[in-house]
């Protein structure tokens, strides 16, 4: 919060809606609040429309999406632990075909066709609209038209789970020294491991070696090191790792095209083997100023653990002084409003006034600001509803026009 065979949203495209156009449209956000300590002002729910960004203001057009994507996506709830990750070709028509592959499974082709509307959100022709519905997919597309961002439910393997989704567009070519500098990176995991999460920052070299220090849910911080490689198509790989996605141990990275955020999956091999896990990095730029954060946003949320299954998603506007509002759209719960006050230091570390700042205690929460200034990602320990839940958050700048 801001605070059998499982199928998957990207499966059900295939089996179940094969064929359907996505239509990038504007959703409605209801936020519940129960693991953010924030002020839920009273008031019904307002529909945040393409209209509302503004005339002249949204500036996403059908050519944002033609290129190659690599997806990453982890689900909570009855159908974890899973995670699924492959790459997908978008042509001039809106058409895509690629691969997935799905958690200990072989992999499978995909394709289908999708179209991308004015404020940059993806939701499916045909599929339910509905929030209570299942296979609800809604995505966003950030600023740097490099991720995109979504939630969606399930409706048939295990029905009910829900799923965060994140893509990361491929740039032209990649090369060593485009991992170098100093990322954040917030974690989140399903499965037998959950409640857990993880946040911290490495700093990578020229040569792919990193350092840093990370904490995971409730513990202390901890060193990690090792060794980055990447490929031509922007594929990072740790040294040392399995590379069948069978295996535990395997993880599966990938950096967008404006070398700001990896995306990755992971399946653990020590502690409680086979638990399923999300990672987002975001790059820390030079400088940071609250000027960097007003404008409007969209939020995506996913928790594991005694809340799960759950999502949040919707707009949020943060105004010049660093205070937001939001309608958010919460899993099988009413819309509701939210507002607060978020605060960036000069490493892009976002937190929210009010939360709690020590890590050991429910009600935690901290999020980074990538350097493009386009993409917000962070974790969360849930201090109502279900204390102890974990999350991930991913926020999305909407474009516009200048």
């Amino acid at each position: 919060m801001l605070t059998g065979t499982n199928r998957s949203f990207f499966e059900l495209l295939i089996v179940s809606i094969w064929g359907l156009v996505f239509a990038f449209t504007a959703g409605v956000c209801n936020a519940n609040g129960s693991g953010t300590q924030v002020h839920h002002p009273s008031g019904g729910a307002a529909e945040y429309g393409v209209a509302e960004l503004g005339e002249g203001l949204a500036a996403y057009d059908s050519n944002d999406l033609a290129g190659a994507w690599y997806i990453h996506s982890l689900a909570s709830g009855p159908g974890a632990p899973w995670w699924e990750y492959g790459r997908w070709t978008i042509n001039a028509d809106y058409s895509f075909s690629g691969i997935i592959q799905e958690y200990k499974k072989a992999p499978a082709e995909i394709s289908g066709k999708f179209l991308l509307a004015p404020n940059g959100v993806a939701t499916f022709v045909g599929a339910p609209q509905d929030p209570d519905a299942a296979i609800l997919p809604h995505l966003h597309m950030a600023a740097n038209k490099s991720v995109i961002a979504g939630v969606a439910t399930w409706s048939a393997g295990s029905p009910g789970t829900t799923q965060m989704i994140l893509l990361t567009r491929r740039a032209d070519s990649y090369q060593m020294s485009d991992l170098e500098g100093t990322w954040y990176v917030h974690s989140l995991a399903s499965g037998p491991g959950m409640p857990w999460w993880e946040h911290g920052s490495v700093t990578v070299s020229a040569d792919g070696s990193f350092h840093g220090m990370v904490r995971e849910y409730k513990r202390d911080l901890q060193e990690l090191s090792g060794q980055f490689q990447i490929d031509p198509n922007g594929v990072v790989t740790l040294t040392g790792a399995p590379q069948d996605p069978r295996e535990n141990g395997f993880v599966a990275l990938h950096m967008s095209a404006d070398k700001n955020v990896i995306a990755a999956v992971h399946t653990w091999s020590g502690g409680y083997p086979g638990t399923t896990e999300l990672k987002i990095f975001t790059r820390q730029a030079k400088s940071y100023s609250t000027a960097d954060l007003p404008g409007r946003w969209y939020r995506y949320a996913l928790a594991s653990g005694p809340g799960a299954p759950w999502w949040e998603y919707g707009p949020v506007d943060i105004k010049p002084d660093g205070s937001f509002s939001s309608v958010c759209q919460e899993y099988n719960d009413d819309p509701d409003e939210i507002s607060g006050q978020l605060k960036i230091d000069s490493n892009g570390v976002v937190t929210i006034e009010g939360k709690m700042q020590s890590p050991y205690v429910n009600g935690y929460g901290t999020m980074h600001l990538s350097a493009d200034k386009n993409v917000i990602a962070g974790i969360a320990s849930w201090s109502t509803g279900s204390p102890g839940s974990s999350e991930i958050d991913v926020f999305t700048r909407i474009s516009t026009a200048e």
